[in-house]
């Protein structure tokens, strides 16, 4: 039976928060730790534990959701080929820091997503904090509930651009009986030169990647389910949202079209009934190929970014009335995020 939650905002302009991020080694879990964990002064924590503390100088640590999967997020902030880029994985049941600080340590447990085989040879994805390896103030923002926390990094390679990450449950559409429906993503190689392709995380790349993705096998790297629809091991996902409105392709192939397309593509706004247009971003199980769930809370905006603000309030109506929510952008796709505030979050 679905319920609802509502996500809490945090920001690096937060009057009481911890403050920019930086490419340094711990930026990124001192930031984790008071959103997620501790809270601030007009911010009260996402409700999250760290089960297993912390090693080395708070460089590693994980963090258990409260509520839903309960599954935990490992993250290696320390020195993963620069300090600019923490590792991250996750776990159905981490059971040790594992000890070791050093670039390839992904923790030890059981139920790892993604799989060792799956990604990187230890098995993480990466989180750009920074476009250098020093103290320069990187802007961020998360949105966090108990079930799922997603981060955005202005890593500073394009002013006004944003690298995306998530970890935690998706809406499941078999219900709380999926006992995989929690995702992990973010880039799948640790540099900083590809700022756009495969790896990419905005809505642009979600609405238009790969037009046979219905029916193929097709993944999307960086992004990982931590169990299959039978409840097995990890396995790469798919996403996609309404390639119909977001871009107009070139030729029959939609997997490189976005790299020379910009956003959405439909007249803001639409004039026959003067209304914005949504689409929810579908998860795309490619093992079968299955429809498994959407993203709780994110959201494609169908029309292009020009005609927006960044951080504008958008207020939903027909099926979406009643709901709010705020658009991020851009991502290095020229797309964006919208993200839904109000406390009507789809969660099972």
């Amino acid at each position: 039976m679905a319920t609802n939650s509502q996500f809490t905002i945090y920001t690096s302009q937060d009057t009481y928060g911890p403050g920019p991020m930086n490419g340094t080694t711990g930026s990124l879990i001192r930031v984790l730790d008071s959103c997620l964990v501790t809270g601030y002064t007009g911010k009260p924590a996402a409700g999250w534990t760290k089960p297993l503390g912390n090693i080395s100088a708070s460089c590693v640590s994980a963090y258990q959701q409260p509520s839903g999967s309960q599954f935990t997020l490992f993250v290696n902030d320390n020195s993963v080929a620069v300090t600019r880029t923490a590792a991250v994985t996750g776990w159905t049941s981490l059971v040790s820091l594992a000890g070791a600080v050093n670039a390839n340590n992904v923790g030890s447990g059981s139920g790892q997503f993604p799989l060792p085989a799956q990604a990187n040879t230890y098995g993480r994805a990466y989180w750009y904090k920074s476009a250098t390896a020093d103290t320069v103030q990187r802007n961020w923002i998360i949105a966090a509930d108990a079930y799922t926390m997603y981060i955005w990094f202005s890593d500073g390679q394009s002013v006004g651009y944003y690298y995306h990450g998530g970890f935690g449950d998706f809406y499941s559409l078999a219900g709380s009986s999926d006992t995989g429906r929690c995702l992990l993503f973010g880039k799948y190689a640790d540099n900083t030169t590809s700022i756009a392709g495969y790896e990419s995380t905005d809505c642009v790349a979600a609405g238009i990647w790969n037009n046979n993705s219905v029916s193929s096998t097709t993944y999307m790297t960086g992004h990982y389910l931590a169990k299959n629809v039978n409840g097995g091991s990890s396995i790469r996902y798919n996403k996609k949202g309404d390639n119909a409105v977001s871009i107009n392709p070139i030729g029959a192939n939609l997997e490189n079209s976005y790299l020379v397309g910009t956003n959405g593509s439909m007249p803001c706004p639409n004039p026959y009934d003067n209304n914005f247009y949504i689409a929810p971003i579908y998860i795309f199980d490619p093992t079968g190929p299955q429809l498994r769930g959407r993203y709780r809370g994110i959201y494609q905006l169908c029309h292009p970014m020009a005609n927006f603000t960044n951080f504008q309030t958008i207020t939903g109506t027909g099926k979406y009335a009643g709901k709010t929510f705020t658009l991020i952008y851009f991502g290095y796709n020229g797309g964006g995020w919208l993200l839904e505030t109000s406390p009507t979050v789809e969660t099972n």
